[in-house]
């Protein structure tokens, strides 16, 4: 098990390969934001292969960076096995907290391949201490 605890920023400019099985898991939770960079992913755009595998975590915004097809080239698929987690403080706040940011296009490919593709790892969440299961729900009371 591998916990990274950021008090700031961070950019992620390499693969992470985490092995399925029962004691591997990897947490990397910044208190500002997360950064993928544009070299990340693959180019052959039919394939799941994971770039980076994990549980990602920021109180700021998780942003996959690319050129969005400005010039005229795709940007790499970026292929996450597990979990990203943006704005973790407050998960429900919609007045401008983080966010996902997406900057990756694959240009005239964005009709058939997703240029970001999440696959959930079970046997990360299977190892969570009970502190990361809790069970978020939002709700309001309506006027009858």
């Amino acid at each position: 098990h591998v916990l990274v605890l950021v008090n700031g920023n961070v950019t992620i400019a390499s693969n992470i390969q985490v092995p399925a099985g029962q004691n591997n898991l990897l947490i990397v939770a910044a208190k500002g934001n997360i950064t993928i960079d544009k070299a990340i992913g693959t180019t052959t755009l039919s394939s799941t292969s994971p770039a980076i595998s994990g549980i990602f975590t920021a109180q700021g915004s998780i942003i996959a960076d690319g050129d969005g097809c400005l010039a005229g080239a795709p940007d790499r698929r970026l292929n996450i096995q597990g979990s990203i987690i943006a704005n973790s403080l407050k998960p429900f706040d919609v007045s401008g907290g983080g966010e996902f940011i997406n900057r990756r296009s694959l240009c005239l490919q964005d009709q058939s391949y997703p240029s970001v593709y999440v696959a959930a790892r079970l046997d990360f969440v299977m190892q969570l201490t009970s502190f990361y299961k809790t069970a978020y729900i939002r709700w309001r009371e309506l006027a009858p």
